[in-house]
């Protein structure tokens, strides 16, 4: 058996699917199982002993060559992907991704069975089986689960599937070291992509001194470059307080927050990961609800299911972001010894 998983991007949305790799080895342990990706998220996949191969489609790359004019090489590109997919001859192709330039991937793969959720974009006509979304599912990588289930996997247990190196480790923990953080630790992830989607930065003015005093530990500020001026200001927040935004990689990220005593974020890749490492994790959701139940009962999310929520991209609140202003730094803290295992201590 030879299975292609389709998924892409974005970060948060890889690391959840990477539930589906234990899931497949399990049912095919002796199956060859291939990963369909852009270049931003390969080093989350590279180096996992369950996975035999990744196939990259470095798409900016393409739009750029496209841009410039330059076809002749494009056209090498495009052959040269197509080739490697066709070469391959994969028996099962899940499309993870559920968009229409991922199925039509899958179906230039060949594959006699290709499986994916129906979509707005009608990403179904290139799947050889497509079927309705569910989108009120609880558990943690709702979608990777479903998947499973139609192709007859059991979706009780499917834990998230990162791997970290003896050597992406020891370049955390230098990282750690070089920023002076002795001891314990924690993590926030207060940085996403949409406005809707963070906390408000008063509130977490308010909470990060309460949990360096509470749980006697330094604070880890995780972000991407774009996040080091939004990250500088939290380090006024209290001492202890040293952002890391921009300078680690995904991975070294990863291995960061497995070494936390917990983490605490918005609805973000780097929050994902806690849940993935298996550190305690409290997630504060509002205008999305990627999943309110984890694994295990050390990850806590904290959503209020109001009328409007989840609105996703197109808040009706005109900015008052009610459902985030309802989670409350006190709520938080209160999360975090759930997530611990504490509340009762």
């Amino acid at each position: 058996m030879r299975i292609l998983v389709i998924k892409m991007s974005a970060i948060g949305d890889v690391i959840l699917a990477t539930s589906l790799i234990p899931a497949l080895k399990n049912k095919y342990p002796d199956s060859h199982l291939a990963w369909f990706a852009e270049p931003r998220v390969v080093e989350l996949l590279e180096g996992n002993p369950l996975l035999d191969e990744i196939i990259v489609w470095n798409r900016k790359e393409w739009t750029r060559l496209f841009k410039s004019l330059r076809w002749i090489h494009l056209s090498r590109e495009m052959l040269g992907l197509r080739k490697k997919l066709k070469n391959a001859r994969f028996d099962l192709v899940l499309d993870a991704q559920c968009l229409l330039k991922s199925s039509f991937w899958a179906w230039v793969s060949g594959a006699p069975r290709r499986v994916g959720f129906k979509s707005k974009e009608r990403s179904q006509i290139f799947m050889t089986e497509s079927f309705t979304r569910y989108y009120e599912y609880e558990m943690i990588s709702a979608e990777s689960r479903q998947l499973a289930n139609h192709i007859g996997i059991s979706s009780d247990s499917m834990p998230m599937s990162i791997h970290l190196s003896n050597r992406v480790r020891n370049e955390a923990r230098e990282k750690v070291a070089k920023n002076k953080i002795i001891g314990k630790y924690a993590a926030i992830c207060p940085f996403t992509t949409r406005p809707q989607k963070h906390w408000f930065e008063n509130y977490w003015q308010e909470l990060v001194p309460e949990l360096i005093a509470k749980h006697r530990l330094s604070l880890l500020v995780m972000g991407g470059p774009d996040n080091r001026e939004a990250a500088s200001r939290f380090e006024s927040f209290a001492d202890k307080v040293v952002s890391l935004a921009g300078q680690t990689s995904l991975i070294e990220g990863a291995a960061i927050i497995e070494g936390a005593e917990f983490v605490i974020g918005v609805d973000t890749g780097m929050t994902h990961l806690g849940s993935a490492m298996k550190t305690p994790t409290v997630g504060i959701w509002g205008s999305t609800r990627p999943y309110l139940k984890g694994e295990t009962a050390q990850t806590v999310i904290l959503y209020d299911h109001l009328e409007c929520s989840p609105c996703h991209r197109r808040p009706t609140c005109n900015g008052a972001f009610t459902c985030m202003q309802e989670i409350t730094p006190k709520r938080i803290l209160h999360a975090v010894d759930q997530a611990l295992g504490t509340e009762n201590q």
